[in-house]
C-alpha cells in the first residue's frame, strides 16, 4: 500500500467484504452514514456498492461528492422505482467479493467496529455472520458461535429483522428464494433463514456488540399493519427445518414492532406504539376490525382499550401529549440547570 502523507493511495479493492446500500431519498442520512463509514472502510479499501431506486433529492449529488474522496464507492441508479427488495438485490449483486454485507442508508457505524468485524470474517468460513445494534427493548445473546440453523432462528430472528445486520457469503445472493419474498420488504430475513436452514455443518457467528446506530425516519410507519403482516407470512413460509412452533414464538416476539404490550388507562396516559399510531393517522377503527385477534393474541392488549384507541378523537390527543411533552422538557431543563444534582449549581436546593 503506497501512502502519501496521511492518506492512502487506494490500489486495488478487498475481495473479502464488500458493503452494499439500497437506498431511495435518503441523502441526508446517507451522507452520516458515508461520513462514519468510509473512514473505516479505506483501511481495508473496502469497497461500498450502492443502488439508488431512482431518488428525487440529492442523493446523486452527494455520492458524486463522495466518490472523489473514496474511490472504491460505486453506485447505480435505477430508472424506476424497483421496490425495496428487488433494489436490495441489485446493490448486493454489485459486489464481487467472498462476503456481502447488506446494510441501510440510514445505519451509522459505530467507531473501531469494521475491523473487528474484519477480523471475525478471517477467522473462517462463515455462512453468516450476525450483528446487533444499539437497540435495548429487548435481550441478545452473549458473542457466539452457531452450529444450528434452528437455534439462529430462535435467538437472533430480532436481529435478522434488521437491515444492516447479517452478513452473507455472495453465493447466497444467488437463491432462488429471493422471488419467493418478492414485495414484503422482508428479503434479507427470508433468505437469511433459508440459506443456513439446509446446511449440514452449519456455521454462524453472532456479535452482540452493538455496531451501529440509525438516523433519519423508517419509511415503514405509513404502512405499518402491512408490514406486520407481510412478516408473519414471510416467517410461516420459512422452510419446514423451523417448527411451527418456533415460527408462532418467533412471530409473537416480533410483535412489539408494532405492539407495544400496555395495558388499561395507561394505553391513553403514556405515549405506547398504538397510541402513537393513532395520532399519525394509521391506526382507526378500520384497522381496528382487521387485526383485532392479533392486537389481543400478539400483543397483549385489551380490545376494548385497543377499540378506545382506535376511535380516540386524534386533536385530543395531540393537544395531550403537546403539553405532556412540554412539561417534561421543562421537568428536565430544572433539573439539569437548577437542580442539587448538577454539579454546576452551587445552590443546594432541595427538591419539592
Amino acid at each position: 500500500m503506497v501512502t502519501t502523507g496521511s492518506e492512502k493511495i487506494i490500489s486495488e479493492k478487498n475481495e473479502l467484504l464488500s458493503i452494499c446500500i439500497p437506498t431511495y431519498n435518503h441523502a441526508e442520512p446517507l451522507r452520516k452514514s458515508l461520513e462514519a463509514m468510509i473512514p473505516q472502510a479505506r483501511e481495508y479499501n473496502i469497497p461500498i456498492y450502492i443502488s439508488d431506486n431512482a431518488s428525487t433529492d440529492q442523493t446523486i449529488k452527494i455520492l458524486e461528492t463522495f466518490k472523489k474522496d473514496y474511490p472504491l464507492l460505486y453506485f447505480q441508479s435505477n430508472k424506476n422505482n424497483v421496490g425495496i427488495d428487488q433494489n436490495m438485490i441489485n446493490a448486493a449483486r454489485m459486489a464481487s467479493s467472498k462476503y456481502i454485507w447488506t446494510i441501510g442508508a440510514r445505519r451509522i457505524l459505530l467507531p473501531g467496529l469494521l475491523a473487528k468485524i474484519y477480523k471475525i470474517l478471517k477467522q473462517s468460513d462463515w455462512d453468516m455472520v450476525v450483528l446487533n445494534d444499539l437497540n435495548t427493548t429487548y435481550k441478545v445473546p452473549e458473542t457466539q458461535r452457531y452450529n444450528s440453523a434452528q437455534k439462529v432462528f430462535r435467538e437472533l430472528h430480532r436481529n435478522l429483522t434488521g437491515l444492516g445486520f447479517q452478513i452473507l457469503p455472495k453465493e447466497a445472493w444467488k437463491c432462488e428464494c429471493l422471488t419467493k419474498y418478492a414485495g414484503t420488504e422482508w428479503t434479507n430475513l427470508g433468505l437469511s433463514l433459508e440459506y443456513v436452514a439446509y446446511k449440514k455443518n452449519v456455521n454462524v457467528f453472532f456479535l452482540a456488540e452493538p455496531c451501529a446506530t440509525s438516523s433519519g425516519s423508517s419509511h415503514w410507519n405509513p404502512k405499518t399493519f402491512k408490514i406486520w403482516t407481510d412478516l408473519k407470512k414471510v416467517v410461516r413460509s420459512l422452510p419446514d427445518v423451523y417448527s411451527a412452533e418456533d415460527k408462532e414464538l418467533v412471530i409473537s416476539n416480533c410483535s412489539n414492532i408494532i405492539f407495544i404490550p400496555r395495558f388499561g388507562i395507561m394505553d391513553l396516559l403514556f405515549r405506547s406504539r398504538l397510541v402513537d399510531l393513532r395520532m399519525r393517522g394509521i391506526y382507526d377503527a378500520k384497522v381496528f376490525s382487521a387485526y383485532r385477534e392479533d392486537l389481543e393474541r400478539y400483543g397483549n392488549v385489551y380490545p376494548t382499550m385497543a377499540y378506545v384507541i382506535a376511535r380516540f378523537p386524534v386533536p385530543i390527543l395531540k393537544l395531550y401529549f403537546g403539553l405532556y411533552d412540554g412539561a417534561r422538557a421543562t421537568a428536565r431543563l430544572f433539573i439539569h440547570s437548577f437542580g442539587p444534582l448538577n454539579p454546576r449549581t452551587k445552590r443546594n436546593v432541595p427538591y419539592i
